[in-house]
C-alpha cells in the first residue's frame, strides 16, 4: 500500500512511498498531527543517493514489526535534505553540539510537536553491533522518556536551540580588520594538513575540498607561491587518475573512502563535478596541461550525456547503488575483463591495476570477492615500454579498450538518477560552464550554460519568489519549495559570470532583482548578516548563521563577492561596503578553522588587494575577449563599452574616463589606480595579463 510520499516529487520520498511506515512530507500538516495527537516526531533526513540512507530502509522502514511501533508511537516525517538544506543544517548543527562530532546521514531526529529536538543520532542499525544501540531498543528508550521524563526531554530540546542559536552568534560576534595577514595564517594553517603522498588535505576519508583548492591557485598565481599551484595541480591528477574518477564514464564520485583517492563511495553529485570542472578549468589556463584538459573536457561530456534534462537544466545526482549493492555498476572482476577485452587484456590490467584479488569488498556483501575499482596504475609510456609497442598503438588501443568496456557496462542496470533540477546547484554547473568556456575555449559548454540559466530565470524565479527545484508535471504535489541562501548567491554569481561572458546587461539586471530578493528575505539588519533560511519559515526553530564551506560554497561567503561585483557594475557603494562589514563580522573565526571559510577569503580578496579591471573599447565583434579569458585572473572586473550598449541601461563607470574616444578596438588593463597603455591585438593583451601573472608551471 502506497503511504503518503507517493505523491510526492523527490525522488528520496518515491523511495519510501512503499514503505509500511506512515510517512508525512516535511508540511504544516504533519506538524499540526503531532500537536494536536501529542506525540513525539521522528524526523528521517536523507537524500536519494545516500548509501546508509538505503541500508537503514531496507533494514528498519521496510520491516512490518518497526513500522508498526513508529506509527503508533510517532508521527514519522521524511524529508530531502537536497529539498530543505537549511532544515537539515540546523539539526546537523545541533547534532554535532550534542554528540562533540560531526554527523552525515541519515540523520535521525527526535524532536517535540514543534520541531524542537531532544535527542539526534544518525543511521541506526536493525541490530546492536560495533557498540551502536538498534532502532528499536533506541525507540523504546525514547517513548519511556517522552512518557515518564518529559521535563529532562523538554530542557534538552530548550539546551540544543539555545546553542544553536549561541553557535550563530559566536561565529558572526568575531569583529576584526581585513588584512593580508588572514591569508599568509591561512595558507600555513592548511599547508599542515597536506598529504604529500597522494594529495588532498588530510587523511581518510578524502574530499575534493574545492573552495580550499581555488583559493589556494588564487594565492599561489597572486603571490608567486608556485607549490600551492603545484600541489593542486597534483591532487587533481591524483583524483583524476583515482577510483573516484569514472574511468570509463568520466565524473567524480563523491569522495574516496581511502588515502589514496582509489575506492570511492560512488555517487556523483552534480555540485562537485561543477566545482571541479571550474577549479579544472582555471588550473588549466595557468599550466596548460593537457591531462587537465581532457578530464575537464570529459567530465563536461559525462553532464551533457548523463545529467542535462529535457528542459537545458541539470540533474542532481547518479546513485550509489544498484540492484541493492553499492557500486555495482562500476566494478569489474579479472576474468570478466579478459573475456570482454580478449588480446587488449594485458594493456587494459597494466593501465588500470586489474588483479584477482580486486581491490574493493563491499562490506554488505563480503561472500562477493575480486571486485576492481579501475585507477590509473601505469601511463602509457610506461605500457608501451613493458610491453615493447609503439606509443601510438597504446594509445589507440586504450581509447578502444575504454569505449568497449564503457558501452559493455550499460548492459547492467544502472545506477537511478534522481531527476531533481534544485536552483544552487545548477547555477554552480552553469558558472563552471563558462568558465571552461572561456579558459578552454569551449563554446558549446557556454552555450550549454546559458540554456540553462534561461531554463532557472524562466520556470525557478519570479517577481518574489526563487524556487528552490524545479518539478515537472506528473500527478505530483507541487510544493513550490522556497530557495535558500546558496539558491539565490549561486544564482547572481552565475548571471555576473554570464556577463562578463556575453556582455549582456540584462544579466546584470535580473542579478540585482535577485539580490533584492535575498535582501529581504536572509538579510538581517542588527546582526548584518545573510542567514541561511528566511525569516517566514514558521517549522524551522531557529534562523541558521552559515559561513562556512563544506561539500559546496557558502552561500554567505559568495554573496560578499557577489554584492562587491553589483556594487561596482551598478556604481552602488552601500553594496560595495556591506560586502567589507559582513567579511569584518568573520575575522576572529576565519584562522580558528582552516581552510574551512576559503569562499569567504576569496570575497575579501576584493577589499584587500583591488581586483583587475579590463576595460573594453569598441571590441564589437569580441576579437579581444580571447586574451583575457584564456588567462586565469584571480579576481577580475569586465567592462566593455561601445555605440550600441549606451542605451542598454549601463552606467558611464568611472573607469572608462578618457578611455572611449578611441575608433579601434582597445583594451586597457588596470591595476588600482594605474592602466596600461592601449592594447589592441590578443597577443599583447596576453602578455600584459601574464606579466600580472607570474606563477605558470
Amino acid at each position: 500500500m502506497v503511504n503518503r510520499l507517493g505523491k510526492e516529487s523527490s525522488p528520496y520520498l518515491q523511495q519510501h512511498k512503499d514503505n509500511p511506515v506512515h510517512w508525512w512530507a516535511y508540511s504544516d500538516e504533519a506538524f499540526d498531527e503531532a500537536k494536536k495527537t501529542n506525540k513525539p516526531i521522528f524526523i528521517s533526513i536523507g537524500y536519494s543517493t545516500c548509501h546508509w540512507c538505503h541500508v537503514m530502509a531496507r533494514e528498519s522502514f521496510q520491516d512490518e514489526v518497526t513500522a508498526n511501533f513508529m506509527n503508533d508511537n510517532f508521527i514519522n516525517i521524511k524529508i530531502d535534505r537536497e529539498e530543505y538544506p537549511d532544515v537539515d543544517k540546523a539539526y546537523q548543527e545541533m547534532y554535532q553540539m550534542l554528540n562533540r562530532r560531526g554527523g552525515g546521514w541519515p540523520l535521525s531526529v527526535y524532536a517535540h510537536p514543534d520541531g524542537a529536538p531532544f535527542f539526534i543520532g544518525t543511521y541506526f542499525p536493525k541490530q546492536s553491533s560495533f557498540g551502536m544501540i538498534s532502532f528499536m531498543n533506541l525507540n523504546n528508550q525514547i517513548i519511556t522518556s517522552w512518557k515518564d521524563d518529559r521535563e529532562a526531554v523538554e530542557k534538552q530540546a530548550t539546551n540544543l536551540i539555545r546553542g544553536l542559536r549561541s553557535l550563530g552568534e559566536y561565529m558572526y560576534q568575531s569583529r576584526g580588520d581585513l588584512s593580508d595577514d588572514l591569508f599568509v595564517k591561512e595558507i600555513e594553517g592548511i599547508q599542515k594538513r597536506f598529504d604529500g603522498k597522494d594529495g588532498g588535505i588530510g587523511s581518510a576519508p578524502k574530499f575534493p575540498r574545492i573552495s580550499l583548492f581555488r583559493f589556494l591557485l588564487q594565492e599561489g598565481v597572486t603571490k608567486d607561491l608556485s607549490d600551492l599551484v603545484g600541489f593542486t595541480r597534483f591532487t587533481f591528477h591524483k583524483m583524476a587518475k583515482g577510483g573516484i574518477y569514472d574511468q570509463l564514464g568520466g565524473g567524480f564520485a563523491r569522495y574516496s573512502v581511502d588515502a589514496k583517492w582509489l575506492i570511492p563511495h560512488f555517487e556523483k553529485m552534480l555540485y562537485d563535478n561543477a566545482g571541479l570542472i571550474q577549479l579544472g578549468s582555471e588550473l588549466f589556463s595557468i599550466v596548460k596541461d593537457p591531462f587537465i584538459l581532457w578530464v575537464v573536457q570529459d567530465t563536461i561530456n559525462w553532464v551533457k550525456r548523463e545529467m542535462l534534462s529535457p528542459q537545458n537544466g541539470f540533474y542532481s545526482a547518479l546513485n550509489a547503488d544498484s540492484e541493492g549493492r553499492e557500486g555495482k555498476f562500476f566494478v569489474w572482476q579479472l576474468d570478466e575483463i579478459n573475456k570482454i577485452l580478449g588480446d587488449d587484456f594485458e594493456i587494459a590490467q597494466l593501465r588500470y591495476g586489474l588483479t584477482r584479488k580486486g581491490n574493493f569488498n563491499d562490506p554488505h556483501n563480503p561472500k562477493i570477492k575480486g571486485m576492481n575499482v579501475l585507477s590509473i596504475v601505469k601511463t602509457m609510456p610506461e605500457i608501451a615500454t613493458e610491453l615493447n609497442i609503439d606509443k601510438e598503438d597504446v594509445f589507440n588501443r586504450l581509447n578502444n579498450i575504454r569505449q568497449i568496456l564503457f558501452e559493455n557496462r550499460f548492459n547492467r542496470v544502472p545506477p537511478s538518477t534522481d531527476t531533481k533540477q534544485i536552483t544552487a546547484w545548477n547555477c554552480l554547473m552553469i558558472r563552471a560552464l563558462l568558465v571552461a568556456a572561456e579558459s578552454l575555449g569551449d563554446v558549446e559548454a557556454g552555450n550549454m550554460a546559458l540554456r540553462a540559466l534561461d531554463f532557472i530565470i524562466n520556470e525557478n524565479l519570479n517577481n518574489n519568489l526563487l524556487l528552490r527545484t524545479f518539478q515537472s508535471e506528473g500527478g505530483h504535489i507541487k510544493r513550490n519549495i522556497e530557495g535558500v541562501l546558496p539558491d539565490y548567491s549561486f544564482l547572481i554569481s552565475a548571471l555576473i559570470q554570464a556577463f562578463e561572458y556575453t556582455d549582456n546587461w540584462g544579466f546584470i539586471v535580473i542579478a540585482n532583482k535577485v539580490h533584492k530578493l535575498a535582501e529581504m528575505k536572509f538579510y538581517d539588519e542588527k546582526a548584518g548578516i545573510y542567514f541561511l533560511n528566511s525569516s517566514s519559515d514558521i517549522n524551522l526553530i531557529s534562523r541558521v548563521v552559515s559561513i562556512s564551506d563544506d561539500s559546496m560554497s557558502s552561500g554567505m561567503g559568495m554573496m560578499v563577492e557577489n554584492i562587491f561585483k553589483l556594487g561596482k557594475y551598478t556604481m552602488n557603494q552601500l553594496l560595495i561596503d556591506r560586502g567589507k562589514q559582513i567579511a569584518e563580522k568573520f575575522v576572529g573565526r576565519i584562522n580558528e578553522f582552516p581552510g574551512s571559510m576559503s569562499t569567504l577569503l576569496m570575497g575579501v580578496t576584493n577589499y584587500i588587494r583591488y581586483p583587475t579591471e579590463i576595460v573594453i573599447v569598441n571590441d564589437e565583434n569580441k576579437e579581444l575577449d580571447k586574451g583575457f579569458q584564456s588567462v586565469y585572473i584571480p579576481h577580475r572586473l569586465v567592462y566593455r563599452w561601445n555605440n550600441k550598449n549606451k542605451t542598454d541601461g549601463r552606467p558611464k563607470w568611472d573607469v572608462l574616463e578618457s578611455r572611449i574616444d578611441t575608433e579601434l578596438p582597445t583594451v586597457f588593463v588596470c591595476q588600482g589606480m594605474t592602466c596600461s597603455l592601449p592594447i589592441t591585438s590578443v597577443q599583447d593583451l596576453i602578455k600584459e595579463l601574464s606579466s600580472n601573472n607570474q606563477t605558470s608551471e
